[in-house]
């Protein structure tokens, strides 16, 4: 049984996509993957989490775009 592909919910400019890999170089972690969430809270009801790991967990939605690799929560 074939699954429906999910529509791309984030998109990473190359421009975007050039200025994370070099934080992610300037933090060590060039291989690494940027996990994106949103959270409750904050002035305008939502706080943003980023953050450089090593790889992604199982239940995150992985998106690689533009040389980058996404984990979204």
């Amino acid at each position: 049984m074939a699954t429906a592909q999910q529509p791309l919910t984030i998109t990473i400019s190359e421009t975007a996509a050039k200025h994370v890999g070099a934080f992610m170089t300037a933090e060590g972690k060039a291989a690494g993957v940027l996990r994106v969430a949103v959270k409750g809270g904050g002035c305008s009801g939502l706080t943003y989490v980023l953050d450089f790991v090593d790889e992604g967990r199982e239940t995150d939605k992985i998106i690689v775009q533009n040389g980058i690799t996404l984990a979204k929560i």
